[in-house]
């Protein structure tokens, strides 16, 4: 059998492709910079050395796509399809949850591994460089062009600035409009078959995990099909038009797992501001700037500018388009086919439209269904780079097949990109000034500098290209260089040398078992899910009404509803003090053994004795060598306390602090304490315990409690510590070296060992986090009515022996698809408690069994079913075809683009 030979020619453009992003990535694939989501927000104790910024924007990377992630990969590797997470809240839906993409296969047992989220990232660029670059050949582009367009794509910013989920979707809307091509291409050849592509990657964007995403690549989709009717007879666009709904319909039956779930869930749940807030919500306008100059502003959240504008558009950023990449793009006006590049301006105009309000295009945009329910700013960018990366491709393509340079176009294009950047510039004339004039103007110049040599760069190779016969190459090579070189930066901000400071999450899952955790700071919201611990608070979106419900009744009247971190709630309100105080059996009744707190602090007593109440860091102060900062405040009414620490809370710049940290305390003015510890080897951003030489006490209970001094000294030093100020506590009168202070460094008292028979004792201390146990949790699974015994065999088993009728109650939160089993019998579960569910059993011995499956599980599967059989039975159909029918007419594609094509000398 001879194999026919493929020209190197033709393997190298796909060989880029895969190589590329394992290149590029290299230094975080191979752990020369440490990008896992866990080290910077799993809030496990993780540090290191790393430059400014983070790797991604959104934290979601870490919350959803990692934690929740890990946990989905782990139920199908155990055998189980992923429908329920009982590690956050009283349990919570999983797959229905969408954003953790948990029936993503075979992607998601990526995520079984540490670093799964990485090559995950880069599994999905080689599958969008590698779609791209054969759309682009199959719609009739040279290799050059279509591997500059691929690359673009590839290497776009909704990669470099967001990994999973929100980058999942993206690498399936080229394979998306390949598919359409596909068939487009077998109906002008008039033959059957090509659709399959389309089913497929429909339902994989469906199941990437973010529902917006692939939404709005949807409508880009359907732009696409209908600007390629054109060059079909009316018969055929008829046919072609049947042929991709019937695609469409077969792509969602076999999304259905997916989207029955989800419409569930969201009918039962809070969603935040996807109830039509985002309709008229725009894009900070010094955005602009930093579309066109991805890094002008610094590395990702590094540097912020006045008024907050920078951290504001890093918030709500999506994407970019470069310079260089947006003077090519305009160029493809001239060199493309109007067929198709006039559809893709339009989609690029009005994307940019609604991503900054502009009316009343914005308006007409949000009469497409849903729309006014998507953070549009956020999520289009995908769609809009794919755009701009199709345009450029036509751009290179057409310099290619034009002998002569069209000079007053590459003059227009490169007029309209210096308009473009110096009013982007304007917008964002405040925070540009000021990080111009700051220490770390790097980014900024160079960010200037480089899209000005660049864009210089790439017009004289536009005009030369006449001259030049291997122009459209050097520029195809510009553009690659410039999306390989700014993919880099948000690599570089990883962490080099990690180090884990304790255990806690060991302790945890050796002690934890059924009961749950509350964390105020460490082990962060769904990382319990990550670490098979169960704890309470969580960070979802969607959230079911009952449970963020139940949290408002019983836990925290002002409690945010996505995010219930522990760490704040929406009124800055101390809910510490409640938990130490009066709500603490609500916590317990909800089956709360251990309460998570930063290290070197007890929140039980800080409640009470802290400067401040509880909130962010507003901003730090640097200690001077050997000149101390004086802090005294008055503590809580009725408070009584013996200790013999206290913590203060420090940024150690990176690990690069140095000689010790000294602390005098005194009580009254009168009775003092002294001690030191050294900052080597101390935590940056947490807080940092000084043992006292003698223990003091603190006697509140009279009218007039005494204040409490607090002298901090940095000694020996050669690289100073920051003391982080925060608000401080209006009713403990606090003030700072003399002076009435608004912000104070937090302070805290770590009780004396005689002292913690009255608190929740301290079961694990270690620099990343402290444990307190609350003495009289309730049991996962209670007998109500009864005298029975329990003897549990995980979350859904349990025997049961009862010498009388009773009620089995399980702390689980009551949701539809739940169903119970009494000895094999299906029993009827009913909401116990307001949340958890509960079932009668008979006297006797018994085996008491829960399961859930969505409901409408059976049509649900039935469809499901119904789409892989259509899809099979398409492509037994498809292989048994003749190799030139399977193939279709493939030049058909090129054939009708070449002639939207102005007619060229030569």
């Amino acid at each position: 059998m001879n194999l026919p030979k493929t020209p190197l020619k033709n393997l190298l453009p796909p060989l880029l492709l895969l190589l590329l992003p394992l290149l590029v990535n290299l230094p975080a694939l191979a752990g020369w910079y440490v990008t896992d989501p866990l080290a910077f927000f799993g809030g496990t104790g993780v540090s290191g050395k790393h430059h400014a910024g983070y790797p991604w924007i959104d934290p979601n990377v870490g919350f959803q796509a990692q934690a929740l992630g890990r946990l989905s990969a782990e139920q199908w590797l155990s055998g189980r399809v992923p429908w329920w997470n009982p590690y956050n809240g009283a349990g919570l839906p999983l797959a229905a949850e969408a954003q953790p993409a948990a029936l993503f296969l075979p992607f998601i047992l990526l995520m079984h591994f540490q670093s799964g989220g990485l090559w995950l990232e880069v599994l999905l660029q080689m599958l969008a460089g590698i779609a791209t670059y054969a759309l682009l050949r199959r719609i009739g582009l040279s290799r050059t062009a279509a591997l500059g367009g691929a690359l673009l794509f590839e290497f776009n910013g909704t990669f470099a600035w967001h990994g999973a989920p929100i980058s999942t979707p993206i690498a399936f809307l080229p394979l998306l409009l390949l598919g359409i091509e596909q068939l487009r291409a077998r109906v002008a050849a008039d033959r059957a078959g090509g659709w399959l592509l389309v089913p497929a990657a429909l339902a994989w964007s469906i199941y990437a995990g973010f529902p917006e995403t692939a939404y709005i690549d949807g409508l880009f989709a359907g732009l696409w099909t209908l600007s390629r009717l054109a060059g079909l007879e009316r018969r055929q666009q008829v046919r072609f038009a049947g042929r991709l709904c019937l695609a469409v319909g077969v792509g969602l039956l076999c999304s259905l797992p997916q989207i029955v779930p989800f419409a569930e869930f969201v009918a039962l749940s809070h969603v935040g501001g996807h109830e039509g807030f985002f309709a008229h919500v725009p894009l900070p306008a010094p955005s602009l700037a930093q579309t066109l100059m991805p890094w002008l502003y610094g590395p990702i959240f590094a540097y912020d500018g006045p008024a907050g504008a920078v951290a504001a558009s890093w918030r709500n950023v999506g994407g970019y388009f470069s310079v260089p990449g947006l003077f090519v793009a305009l160029l493809g006006l001239a060199y493309g086919r109007r067929g198709l590049c006039l559809p893709l301006l339009g989609w690029i105009v009005l994307c940019l439209a609604k991503t900054y309000d502009v009316r009343p295009v914005s308006d007409l945009v949000n009469l497409l269904p849903m729309i006014k329910s998507v953070a549009f700013f956020r999520y289009a960018p995908p769609s809009w780079e794919f755009a701009g990366a199709v345009l450029a491709a036509m751009a290179l393509d057409g310099m290619q097949r034009r002998p002569q340079p069209a000079h007053l176009a590459v003059l227009a294009a490169l007029a309209a990109t210096a308009l473009c950047a110096a009013v982007a510039l304007r917008l964002a004339g405040d925070p540009v000034r000021a990080l111009l004039e700051a220490p770390h103007h790097a980014f900024t110049t160079g960010s200037l500098a480089w899209a000005a040599c660049t864009a210089v760069v790439a017009a004289a190779l536009a005009l030369s290209h006449g001259r030049l016969r291997r122009a459209p190459h050097l520029l195809a090579v510009l553009l690659a260089l410039d999306a390989c070189l700014l993919f880099v930066p948000p690599i570089r901000s990883g962490l080099r040398e990690p180090v884990q400071h304790g255990h806690g999450t060991a302790f945890l899952q050796a002690h934890a078992r059924l009961q749950r955790v509350y964390s105020l700071g460490p082990l962060a919201p769904n990382y319990g899910a990550f670490f098979g611990v169960a704890q309470i608070n969580h960070n979802y979106l969607p959230v079911t009404r009952d449970w963020v419900d139940y949290i408002h009744a019983r836990l925290d009247p002002q409690a945010d509803m996505v995010t219930y971190t522990g760490t704040a709630n929406l009124s800055g309100k101390d809910y510490v003090a409640e938990l130490a105080g009066t709500r603490r059996g609500a916590y317990e009744e909800l089956g709360v053994k251990y309460v998570l707190a930063q290290a070197g602090t007890h929140p039980f007593a800080e409640a009470m004795l802290a400067t401040t109440a509880r909130s962010q860091p507003t901003r730090a102060l640097p200690l001077e060598p050997d000149r101390p900062v004086v802090v005294a405040w008055t503590p809580a009414a009725s408070s009584s306390l013996s200790f013999d620490a206290v913590t203060v809370l420090i940024g150690n710049y990176r690990g690069e602090s140095d000689g010790v940290l000294r602390a005098r305390v005194c009580v009254a003015l009168a009775d003092c304490a002294e001690g030191e510890r050294a900052l080597a080897g101390s935590v940056d951003n947490a807080p940092l315990a000084i043992r006292l030489d003698r223990p003091l006490r603190i006697d509140a209970s009279g009218p007039h409690p005494p204040v409490v001094e607090a002298t901090i000294t940095q000694a020996g030093s050669r690289h100073p510590v920051a003391l982080w100020l925060m608000d401080a506590d209006e009713g403990r009168r606090a003030r700072m070296d003399g002076n009435r202070a608004t912000l104070v460094p937090k302070l805290g008292l770590l009780p004396a060992p005689g002292q913690q028979d009255t608190l929740p004792r301290a079961v694990y201390e270690g620099d990343d986090m402290a444990i307190y146990e609350l003495p009289a949790p309730r049991p996962y699974f209670e007998a109500e009515g009864g005298d029975c015994s329990l003897q549990p065999s995980g979350r859904t088993r349990v025997s049961l022996h009862c010498e009388e009728p009773a009620r089995l109650l399980r702390r689980e939160a009551f949701y539809p698809g739940w169903t119970a089993t009494v000895d094999g019998r299906p029993v009827p579960l009913e909401r116990a408690h307001g949340l958890f569910q509960g079932l009668a059993v008979p006297a006797g011995t018994h085996a008491v069994a829960f399961d859930y499956r969505p409901t409408h599980a059976l049509p649900m599967l039935g469809g499901f079913g119904i789409g892989l059989f259509a899809l099979a039975a398409g492509g037994v159909r498809e292989w048994r075809r003749k190799p030139t029918q399977r193939n279709g007419d493939a030049r058909s594609s090129s054939i009708t683009m070449a002639s939207s094509r102005p007619s060229r000398a030569g």
